[in-house]
């Protein structure tokens, strides 16, 4: 499934990998999204993407990702805007 609507700015920041061993690495993402969908009104949201990295045949793949939606301003505006 989609995480994000296709029309949507995102900025990730504050990226932090720890490596608990030499094929594995744990990332912790930060991200803010601005979505232009009706839905969402054009409103921001934020979270976090825990992403497990594993390396495979030499390349670093994702295996696992959980988003975490930690906040957003859905609704807070009365449709003032």
């Amino acid at each position: 499934p989609k995480l994000f609507p296709q029309d949507a700015m995102i900025d990730v920041t504050n990226i932090l990998c720890e490596f608990p061993s030499e094929d594995v690495a744990l990332v912790e993402s930060y991200f803010v999204a601005w979505p232009h969908a009706p839905a969402t009104d054009g409103e921001p949201f934020g979270g976090r993407c825990l992403d497990r990295f594993e390396r495979r045949n030499g390349d670093w793949e994702i295996a696992h990702t959980d988003v975490v939606f930690d906040w957003s301003d859905f609704g807070l505006h009365g449709g003032q805007g």
